[in-house]
């Protein structure tokens, strides 16, 4: 029997945690965070001792990480979000001795953290993107605005990361130059002293993401597109957020499609194993079917709500694969296996999300909305105030069910009695002050 950390405290890692622990051979779950997370708390594996409070954005935090993990007997430890890897806790934790970890090291953890080397990663192996120019500073980001915008448009993108806030995708040449000086003024500069941003053509098409592991030479992808919603408000309007929900399977997207993009996938690791960074770990791709499927980004890690979808959806728990892959016995045939029919997350923000979210903001029948045996709600950042769950943190709650009709076939169904199996849960919790959109998976009946 094992020991399993996870480090992160967010849905992601929520949901992460309640699929390991379906393995018999997983014994006890702990997560390790600077914040709680009381629905981790409540798994069966985990309970009152399995929070680790430590910070794991604060490298000073790394040795005392070691120990803990020594005493606490955990012998296999997964990197949730992707501030600890940018910071290059695999590589600490590598260099003290601890090499059960899954995860991308510092350097190859640049392929979400820099978007130029991502830029330039994907043109060496001929990944289909969109035509892009780096800038250094204001001036040549303004100047590139004049280039690339078209009557279609223009996208920013600010050069690392921003909590999937960095990009703005621009009307004109006049929202594009004022979204350059909000990227600037709440992103800061480079080092240097520069503002450094990607300015790319916009792309017309459906957006989903395709989640895969890669073992350093090949990445091995679950056979599902999943569709997220980043826009704050119903229709797609509003601030750019983390995510206010998602589904899959996505309708609109074959499996050959997702094939295509893993194999971009691959082409892109073995294009940075010729550089000397090994990938390993999980990987997922933002991506646009236009003419042909374009990759939008990459990410170092599992997305956040998308990762509640592919939990709920994926049969079995990712305690074995993720052993094979520190095992270096992972192979490219491996097959993940998905439950039938169709997920749905609908994510519930407190007030003043995504700018400064108020806090300790209470949530009532949670539990209650959780008896549905299609549904489950996955916390981030929840803690307990006198007796009543509160909230730490923007986007608190992501309300996930699994739907399936009687005809296992009929996708469009599938999606449709997820969709309401979730926002029946979420019609059960009395949160007067959170928001949540009210059109998750629409798109699919478009």
């Amino acid at each position: 029997m094992t020991h399993v950390g996870i480090i992160g405290d967010g849905g992601r890692e929520h949901a992460l945690a309640w699929n390991i622990a379906k393995a018999d051979e997983v014994k006890k779950v702990f997560y390790v965070s600077g914040k709680r997370n009381v629905g981790i708390e409540q798994e069966p594996k985990a309970g009152g001792e399995s929070w680790i409070n430590l910070d794991c954005t604060n490298p000073a935090n790394y040795d005392a990480l070691v120990d803990t993990l020594a005493g606490k007997g955990i012998d296999l430890l997964l990197v949730g979000p992707e501030s600890p890897l940018n910071k290059g806790i695999v590589d600490h934790l590598h260099t003290r001795g601890f090499h059960r970890i899954v995860g991308p090291t510092q350097r190859a953890a640049e392929i979400e953290c820099d978007k130029f080397y991502s830029f330039d990663i994907m043109n060496d192996a001929n990944v289909p993107q969109a035509n892009s120019i780096k800038c250094y500073s204001k001036e040549e980001a303004q100047r590139a605005i004049n280039k690339m915008t078209t009557d279609k448009g223009v996208v920013i993108k600010y050069r690392y990361l921003a909590g999937g806030k960095g990009v703005r995708v621009c009307d004109n040449r006049e929202e594009a130059f004022s979204s350059l000086e909000e990227i600037i003024n709440t992103y800061g500069k480079h080092p240097t002293g520069k503002p450094h941003v990607l300015i790319a053509e916009r792309l017309f098409g459906s957006e989903f993401s395709v989640f895969g592991i890669s073992t350093g030479d090949h990445v091995i992808v679950f056979p599902v597109a999943i569709q997220d919603h980043k826009r704050l408000e119903d229709g797609d309007i509003g601030k750019m957020t983390g995510g206010m929900g998602a589904f899959g399977h996505y309708p609109f997207i074959s499996y050959s499609v997702v094939n295509q993009v893993g194999s971009y996938m691959t082409r892109a690791i073995r294009a940075m194993k010729a550089q000397g960074s090994v990938y390993i770990g999980p990987l997922y791709a933002g991506t646009m079917m236009a003419d042909i499927p374009r990759v939008l980004e990459f990410n170092c890690r599992f997305g956040d709500p998308e990762n509640q979808v592919l939990m709920m959806l994926l049969k079995h728990s990712l305690y074995n694969p993720f052993a094979l892959l520190l095992d270096k016995k992972l192979d490219q045939n491996y097959a993940f296996e998905m439950n039938e029919g169709a997920a749905v997350c609908v994510v519930m923000a407190a007030r003043g999300y995504p700018d400064k979210a108020e806090i300790d903001l209470p949530l009532k029948g949670v539990l209650e909305a959780g008896e549905d045996q299609r549904v489950k709600i996955f916390h981030a950042q929840t803690t307990l105030k006198g007796g009543f769950l509160v909230n730490q943190g923007g986007r608190t709650l992501g309300i996930t069910a699994l739907g399936l009709a009687d005809d296992p076939t009929d996708l469009l169904r599938n999606i449709r009695v997820a969709q309401q199996a979730a926002y029946a849960a979420r019609r059960k919790i009395f949160a007067p002050h959170y928001y949540n959109r009210n059109d998750i998976a629409e798109k699919a009946f478009l």
